[in-house]
């Protein structure tokens, strides 16, 4: 509209339509409109992985998105001192999220390996925490809302960290935590499996018993230089920065 070039980057929420958990702007036929609207007049469309690249060609038959993956910086999230049994989960407490994000399936899970210390990290948006609470054991812990440094400091002493999620176009916070050393246990959906690589473990969606495998094999792994490394590998600031350059530049 303004005559200038336009490259947007799509998220997971912009392109996604899941009926099951009432998900994504695609449920709705004028947000749908409106997004396919904007990618068809943009220069260049940004997926943040294949998998959200899959989403905008589903949708809208575009395939010439490119992917460009999201960063996370790895002098922020390191690894420092011993690891503790613990298993952790980050992200805000909410009815939607306790499907999208499969929290419930984290604090049941709990239930069955007593021993283990579970946290579950954000801040509650609705009275759904008292439910969680209702049926975890007593083996799991909320945090509540933490600022960055006590985030990682979480980071850096958890041994497991569990993205349990029915969708995720990308996944920041398991990236952050593989960072400071954490052993994944990811579900097979959306754009988990890419961002975990051959060093995490997959798990179906809502399948407590091969969660709880999972988390027992992942807690006897020793993986934390590997994890570390598919981050940086993959997922660095400096590879994004000169590919978004490299993009702009060609506009």
């Amino acid at each position: 509209l303004v005559k200038k070039p336009v490259v947007i980057v799509t998220g997971g929420y912009d392109v996604a339509g899941e009926k099951e958990i009432n998900y994504g702007l695609m449920l709705n036929p004028i947000t749908k409109m409106m997004v396919g609207y904007i990618l068809k007049n943009s220069n260049k469309i940004l997926a943040v992985s294949e998998f959200n690249k899959n989403e905008i060609k589903k949708y809208f038959g575009i395939e010439n998105a490119i992917i460009v993956y999201n960063s996370i910086d790895e002098n922020s999230f390191f690894p420092k001192d011993k690891k503790e049994n613990m298993v952790i989960s980050v992200g805000f407490i909410s009815w939607e999220n306790i499907k999208r994000k499969g929290l419930e399936s984290f604090v049941k899970v709990a239930k069955n390996i007593p021993d283990v210390k579970f946290v579950l990290i954000g801040k509650a948006l609705d009275d759904s925490i008292e439910y969680l609470k209702k049926i975890s054991s007593s083996n799991v812990v909320f945090t509540g809302f933490l600022s960055d440094e006590d985030l990682i400091n979480y980071y850096q002493k958890a041994k497991v960290y569990c993205q349990l999620s029915y969708y995720e176009s990308f996944g920041i916070a398991p990236a952050e935590a593989m960072l400071c050393g954490c052993i994944p246990v990811v579900t097979q959906r959306g754009a988990l499996p890419e961002v975990v690589g051959k060093v995490g473990f997959l798990v179906t969606y809502g399948n407590e018993d091969e969660i709880k495998i999972a988390i027992l094999n992942a807690l006897k792994s020793n993986l934390s230089d590997k994890v570390r490394n598919q981050v940086i590998n993959n997922f660095s600031e400096i590879k994004r920065e000169k590919k978004l350059m490299e993009i702009i530049n060609s506009i």
